[in-house]
């Protein structure tokens, strides 16, 4: 469980952090409106597999909704087997690239090391930091920055 509970922290505050990026979200761009606030969007999270229960996936939404007003976290899951065709199929169409996608951490260095992710360094601390199990964590990094961090955490570390 306390697994769990912190790929839900993780998530979600990897999807308020998308929310609030300068980037485009599927619904187009989540530029800040007047005041620094950003402009509501519709967030895509792809999970892989059926690995992520119900109860998480109604949280993250919950969750998200909350810090997030206006805007929408929609949850795809892709089959373990499909995931890096359709990933590598949908990057090029910014129309159908989600914005937030789970993939295995073997799976990692075919997107990072061709520029695929963008560099979510800057949100290391915020999703884990040094409890994010190591060798994951330098599966997802290029040249010192971090393009993918790992879902959960080290059992070692509190």
């Amino acid at each position: 469980m306390k697994i769990l509970r912190f790929a839900a922290v993780g998530l979600a505050a990897t999807l308020a952090l998308a929310a609030c990026s300068s980037g485009s979200g599927s619904s187009g761009t989540t530029t800040a409106a007047g005041g620094g606030t950003p402009a509501p969007a519709t967030i895509k999270l792809w999970l892989a597999g059926a690995d992520t229960p119900d109860e998480l996936r109604t949280y993250l939404k919950t969750e998200f909704a909350k810090q997030n007003p206006g805007s929408t976290l929609v949850i795809e899951q892709q089959d373990w087997g499909d995931l890096v065709t359709k990933l590598t199929t949908a990057l090029p169409d910014a129309a159908n690239t989600p914005d937030v996608a789970e993939l295995g951490n073997t799976q990692s260095s075919t997107f990072t090391n061709v520029g695929a992710f963008m560099d979510i360094s800057s949100m290391y601390n915020d999703l884990g930091g040094s409890k994010l199990l190591p060798g994951f964590v330098e599966a997802g990094k290029v040249d010192g920055k971090n393009y993918t961090l790992p879902y959960c955490r080290s059992s070692t570390t509190t």
